[in-house]
């Protein structure tokens, strides 16, 4: 069996091997015509002028962002060299084999071996940080105890693997649950199943994530279930095996505005941005902007969320997706704020204040209090706020509805109405966004990463619980189609900047002007 598993997996390097092959050969084409349209842009600047011209400019730029975005070039290359350096046996040409690799980073380590540490052993010391390997050997203990020790072991693994970067870095933390598998002989039969068998699920757990598993991980895997884990359990390695192939089959869907059909719209009358949204229904408007919001919600990935990457000028490239997100909360106020501004007359500003309440009411039925949160910053915006005759011409049953939306997403008590309203919420649901980043800055800026030399274990649990709630609620999509155009109009948002919005406010509804002034 053993025998059967490495000709497999021999089989499955060279077809890695081939693809990756192929994947550079690919890349290496593009590069070199990128190249070659550098050297004849570069060509055509007359050195005599001393300038460049700004399409010269364009072009050149166009090149280099091309360049950085095949990402897949590195990929390819890294792949290809880790199956050609694995796919030969070391008695044949010398290459290492995953153990060896195992062999060789171990001893550049700083950090004892598992087994051979001192502290693996010790009583719980969560109070005073742990170690690396104790926190290992706390993630796959020999005996689980009842349903609510089990219970905390998997929310404490589920913590781990969302905040485990901070801290060490894949490579390693194979290396160590490696290590942990290997049970010394001086360890009892069934203590040494048990730990096995828990070694595999944390594996298997971190495999739902497959983010952090490109081909020579996902390789790793496979070797160390075929050479490890079947000498000790086959059942154990089919498991880890089984595991290893739906990760392979999982990806995030891409988002569906990249793929968006040209808009058509019914009839040959176009429509002004103030136009569609006005005439769109509330619940088209609410439902298309949670389709949009909730994709980028989605993709937003735990690593962005560590050491508070999107709030570093020097660290925000690696929090992408939460930046974006940001900015999608942001332009909501601002396009709110744009129609409510574009009409002229005091009975279309009220009319358009009235449309973004009935449309709050309708994100709030959807479980979207992130779009919701954006409209309610919308309408307190300054140039909004003080138009005060607008704001009184609105439905008074509607600013009622307003009022108790506005009360559940007060910041008094810690947020305490929306986390009531939010912990009562089942999936599909999207969670003000805000939230999760204060509560993060909080755990960061008050709580230091490590004890002494060792990890400060609760500052992981904290952040991993803040995770946690993130990953609960990207689980489960919601079941909405794009409506076209209305869904290309919500990407785009078309929206004014505030010195224009403000103007335009004191145009609306100037300093000291009588309701007679404004009708």
């Amino acid at each position: 069996m053993v025998a059967y598993t490495l000709e497999r997996s021999q089989r499955k390097r060279a077809a890695m091997c081939a693809a990756s092959a192929s994947a550079l050969a690919d890349h290496m084409n593009k590069l070199q015509a990128l190249a070659s349209q550098v050297v004849a842009t570069l060509r055509s600047i007359d050195p005599a002028s001393g300038r460049v011209a700004h399409r010269t400019v364009i072009e050149l730029l166009a090149c280099m962002l091309t360049m950085i975005q095949m990402s897949g070039f590195a990929q390819s290359l890294a792949a290809l060299l880790y199956g050609m350096q694995t796919y030969f046996p070391r008695n044949r040409s010398g290459h290492e084999s995953l153990l060896d690799m195992f062999e060789r980073v171990r001893a550049q380590e700083s950090s004892p071996s598992l087994w051979d540490d001192a502290t693996y052993e010790e009583e719980e010391s969560n109070e005073c940080g742990v170690t690396l390997n104790k926190l290992i050997v706390q993630l796959t203990p020999k005996g689980v105890g009842g349903k609510k020790k089990a219970k905390e072991l998997q929310r404490l693994r589920k913590c781990f693997l969302a905040s485990y970067r901070t801290i060490t870095n894949p490579g390693q933390l194979l290396l160590k649950l490696a290590e942990r598998f290997q049970v010394p002989p001086s360890i009892s039969s069934s203590s040494r199943a048990a730990i096995q068998n828990e070694v595999v699920e944390v594996l298997a757990m971190w495999l739902l994530d497959p983010i952090d598993f490109d081909p020579s991980m996902m390789m790793w895997i496979e070797e160390f279930a075929g050479v490890v884990v079947e000498k000790e359990n086959a059942a154990l390695a089919e498991r880890l095996r089984s595991a290893a192939k739906d990760s392979e089959k999982k990806t995030w869907p891409a988002a569906a505005y990249f793929f968006a059909k040209p808009v058509k719209l019914a009839s040959s009358y176009s429509l002004t941005p103030a136009d569609l949204c006005m005439s769109s229904s509330p619940k088209d408007i609410a439902q298309q902007l949670t389709l949009i919001d909730f994709d980028v919600f989605r993709r937003i990935e735990p690593r962005e969320l560590l050491l508070q990457a999107w709030s570093k000028k020097t660290t925000k490239h690696r929090a992408p997706n939460v930046r974006a997100l940001i900015r999608r909360f942001n332009r909501v106020s601002y396009w709110l704020a744009t129609i409510v501004l574009c009409h002229e007359k005091l009975k279309d500003r009220a009319a358009a204040l009235e449309k973004f309440i009935n449309i709050a009411k309708e994100l709030h039925a959807l479980q979207n209090y992130n779009t919701l949160m954006g409209i309610i910053a919308g309408i307190r915006m300054s140039c909004v706020a003080r138009l005060s005759f607008s704001q009184l011409t609105v439905n008074e049953n509607l600013t009622k509805d307003f009022d108790k939306l506005c009360k559940m997403m007060e910041p008094q008590g810690s947020w305490k109405k929306y986390r009531a309203a939010i912990a009562g919420s089942s999936p599909p649901a999207l969670p003000y966004f805000g939230l999760y980043l204060t509560d993060l800055t909080f755990i960061g800026d008050g709580n230091a990463d490590f004890k002494g030399e060792r990890i400060n274990i609760r500052k992981r649990l904290q952040e991993g619980a803040v995770l946690e709630q993130v990953l609960k609620y990207q689980q489960k999509a919601y079941d909405i189609a794009p409506l076209h155009p209305l869904y290309e109009y919500l990407l785009d948002m078309p929206a004014l900047d505030d010195d224009i919005l403000y103007r335009m406010s004191l145009k609306r509804e100037p300093r000291g002007a009588s309701i007679a002034d404004v009708l």
